[in-house]
């Protein structure tokens, strides 16, 4: 019944066969970019690196396990989705390619997938975004020049394992919409890590304070950034007139720094950007959100100021509001603007800048 049984000692993180233990054995290691070490030493006449989401993984362990490879015969298997138009991963398709036998398996092609998950896909996001030729067709993304947010950013924080920060503020990201196609969106951001997102359609103002109201009486946010625009003023109102913590964000409104962004709303979506650069940064894995992200367009205006799309010139484009973008884009506001009046969120609520280091 354990025919292995006797051959081969199991630890935490090998296997080894019990008579050649130093010579035959396999070993499970992380990638992490703050210690690559952990790939050297590996030596013998039989080697083999076996890479999972390779395409991920630093480029500072791949260089250490190059070291392991110089024995002739030594065997390296990548395998991944295809999410960065750079790196090793991406080399062994294009200019690395001769020393490589590369593959490329289509979700359409697998008996493992529901066609219906393609045509989904293809229907939200459209052929030629870079969400569907990554996760549905396993191309490598486009990048496109004018893309503010890369995909290769955005799908490595996508499902990371990073427990939040508890000395880091809770805040709410609350994004209105009424009647449509547009979505009330709630998201919780803590630090670098987005939690939970919960999104509605068909609420009125009020059902949508009331939504806020109750999460925020259970999860008992620091802040509360609600879209002042339009109808999220009066939610807004709302739940001022509620005693929460409210931080209005009128997204239309002039730039902290006005000599370099055209309005708030580019000013905080380049936050965003320069967050999931600077950061080990943690996404749920929410193909909206992904795709919301890694969407959005910018350019630079006759005067030289960054200037992000409006969501009108995205649904021109054929596209969705980034309803989810743009919740999350608030959630940086009190790094760009003044305190509201007073510097107070609400009954009992410390001055903001004083209590969460803003």
């Amino acid at each position: 019944k354990e025919p292995f049984k006797g051959l081969l000692t199991v630890t935490k993180g090998s296997v080894r066969h019990a008579a050649s233990p130093q010579s035959w054995f396999a070993a499970a290691r992380t990638s992490r970019r703050d210690n690559p070490e952990a790939l050297q030493g590996f030596h013998g006449k039989s080697l083999a690196f076996i890479i999972d989401e390779a395409s991920g993984i630093p480029e500072e362990v791949f260089e250490v396990a190059e070291g392991a490879l110089s024995t002739r015969g030594a065997l390296v298997v990548m395998a991944g989705n295809p999410t960065r138009s750079e790196g090793t991963f991406y080399r062994a398709f294009h200019q690395d390619r001769p020393h490589y036998s590369a593959f490329r398996f289509s979700s359409a092609d697998s008996p493992l997938v529901d066609p219906a998950y393609c045509e989904r896909m293809r229907l939200r996001y459209g052929e030629d975004s870079d969400v569907y030729r990554v996760r549905v067709l396993g191309e490598f993304p486009k990048a496109e020049p004018d893309s503010l947010i890369s995909l290769s950013l955005v799908e490595p924080a996508a499902g990371r394992a990073l427990a939040p920060n508890m000395g880091e503020a809770l805040v709410f990201g609350v994004d209105v919409a009424r009647f449509g196609d547009d979505e009330t969106v709630i998201l919780r951001r803590r630090g670098a890590s987005v939690g939970r997102i919960d999104g509605f359609y068909g609420l009125d103002t009020m059902e949508t304070s009331g939504k806020v109201a109750a999460f925020a009486r259970a999860e008992k946010p620091a802040l509360i950034f609600v879209d002042v625009v339009g109808i999220g003023a009066g939610v807004a109102d709302r739940l001022k007139e509620l005693g929460l913590p409210v931080y209005p964000v009128s997204a239309g409104m002039r730039a902290a720094d006005s000599q370099r962004f055209d309005d708030l709303r580019s000013e905080l979506w380049w936050k965003v950007r320069e967050w999931l650069e600077n950061e080990a940064v943690s996404l749920p894995d929410d193909p909206a959100l992904l795709s919301q992200l890694s969407s959005i367009k910018y350019g630079v205006t006759s005067g030289g100021r960054i200037r992000v799309e409006s969501k009108q010139e995205r649904k021109r484009r054929g596209l969705s509001s980034p309803d989810r973008g743009d919740a999350l884009m608030m959630t940086f506001a009190a790094t760009a603007l003044s305190l509201p009046k007073g510097g107070r969120g609400g009954a009992g609520h410390k001055p903001f800048d004083k209590e969460l280091g803003f």
